[in-house]
C-alpha cells in the first residue's frame, strides 16, 4: 500500500435546504394528549435533522379572558417541556393533555435543520384546545400519497372517542 495524502474539499453544490414539515391535530379535547410530528421533514443530506420546538398563545383563538390567562399560565410548562425535546433534538413531542387547559390555543412552531449548515426551515401549526371532548381521526398510511388521475384511491379511517368523554356526551 502506498501513502500519500489526499485533498479533500467541500461540495460544490449548496446543501439541500431543510422543509419542515409539522402534522398535529387542529383541535383536541380537554383531556387529550398532543403529539407534535415533525420527522418527516426533508433536507437532513442523509443525516439525521435537528429540531428546535417553540410553543405561544394563540389568543386570536380563545373566547374569554378566564381561558386566555389559564393558557397563558400553562405556556411556561408546554415550553419546558418542548426545550426537553429541542435539547435531545426530537421530531415527535407529545404533550400530555394536563399541560393544555380546555377552551385555550396555542401556535407551534419547529425549526428544522441540518449538519451542514445555518439553513433552516420552519412551520407553524395553531391547536385549538376545546371545552368538550372531541374525537380524533385518522387516516391509516402515509401522509402523502401521489396517484394518477386514471388511478383510484381507497382511504381507510380509523375513529376514537375523546380519552376524557363519557357515555353521555355521545349524543350532544
Amino acid at each position: 500500500s502506498a501513502a500519500g495524502c489526499v485533498l479533500l474539499r467541500a461540495p460544490l453544490d449548496t446543501p439541500p435546504a431543510p422543509a419542515a414539515v409539522l402534522l398535529a391535530p387542529q383541535a383536541i379535547g380537554p383531556c387529550d394528549s398532543l403529539q407534535l410530528d415533525a420527522t418527516t421533514s426533508t433536507g437532513g443530506g442523509g443525516r439525521p435533522m435537528r429540531f428546535a420546538w417553540t410553543a405561544a398563545v394563540d389568543s386570536a383563538q380563545i373566547t374569554s379572558s378566564a381561558n386566555l390567562q389559564a393558557a397563558s399560565a400553562s405556556l411556561p410548562a408546554i415550553q419546558a417541556a418542548l426545550d426537553v425535546a429541542s435539547e435531545a433534538d426530537q421530531g415527535r413531542v407529545t404533550l400530555d393533555g394536563a399541560l393544555l387547559p380546555g377552551g385555550s390555543a396555542f401556535s407551534f412552531t419547529v425549526v428544522a435543520g441540518h449538519f451542514l449548515s445555518g439553513q433552516t426551515g420552519n412551520r407553524t401549526l395553531a391547536v385549538r384546545v376545546a371545552e368538550e371532548p372531541v374525537p380524533s381521526n385518522q387516516i391509516d398510511g402515509a401522509a402523502v400519497r401521489t396517484i394518477r388521475r386514471d388511478q383510484s384511491l381507497r382511504l381507510s379511517m380509523f375513529a376514537r372517542a375523546s380519552s376524557c368523554g363519557d357515555d353521555t356526551s355521545a349524543g350532544k
